[in-house]
């Protein structure tokens, strides 16, 4: 038994005969290589929004091509490429690492999670006056999953509360309009990457 220790191109003989004296030989090339061990990163995975590029480390050790496989379809021979996600969403990248020689193969996937920004603007006063403008008190969401807002009064009674995402108070408590003055609101949310967003500030209700 031969035992190869290293990547290597070697020739083996070998070298037969009978009884007779009669002998023959034979010759066979044997390709070596270490074997292939395909593996890489997704730079800042953590941290990527919608919008950026998507950069990949290669890490892979004795290989020589590279194939990359993304969920659209689309492959890249590239070392290291780069990838556009024009929309938010979990993705699953495949790396091939072959060697150039006896084409041996290794294959790693890896998945990229696409975040987006989520966020909650509030105002600071409405005017619940009866003139149709500005009558009521909503917030503008972006990418806001679920939503639970409180407002209190100055002895911290509760004196609205909603679920609804397209919530509107009309500055009634009880079906009663709330004097003017300024009302303290609590907000908690999850948003489109399951982050927990708190908002708590003061509204004032002008009449």
């Amino acid at each position: 038994m031969y035992t190869i220790n290293s990547a290597d191109i070697d020739t083996v003989r070998v070298l037969i005969s009978n009884m007779y004296g009669c002998a023959d030989t034979a010759y066979q090339v044997i390709i070596s290589e270490n074997v292939p061990v395909a593996n890489f990163e997704i730079v800042n995975a953590d941290n990527i929004f919608l919008g950026d590029s998507t950069y990949f480390k290669n890490l892979s050790i004795d290989t020589d091509e590279y194939e990359w496989g993304f969920h659209d379809g689309a492959i890249s021979y590239d070392f290291e490429p780069e990838k556009y996600y024009p929309e938010p969403g979990t993705y699953r990248i495949r790396l091939m690492a072959t060697t150039s020689i006896a084409r041996c193969a290794d294959t790693v996937y890896r998945n990229l999670k696409i975040k987006v920004t989520s966020e909650i603007f509030v105002p600071n006063e409405f005017t619940a006056n009866g003139d149709i403008h500005n009558e009521t008190f909503s917030v503008v969401l972006y990418n806001i999953m679920a939503l639970e807002k409180l407002i209190f009064d100055h002895w911290g009674k509760i004196i609205f509360q909603s679920t609804d995402l397209n919530f509107k108070w009309d500055g009634t408590y009880k079906g009663v309009p709330v004097q003017e003055d300024v009302y303290a609101y609590y907000i908690r949310a999850r948003g489109f990457n399951n982050e927990l967003i708190v908002k708590k500030g003061n509204i004032s209700v002008i009449r």
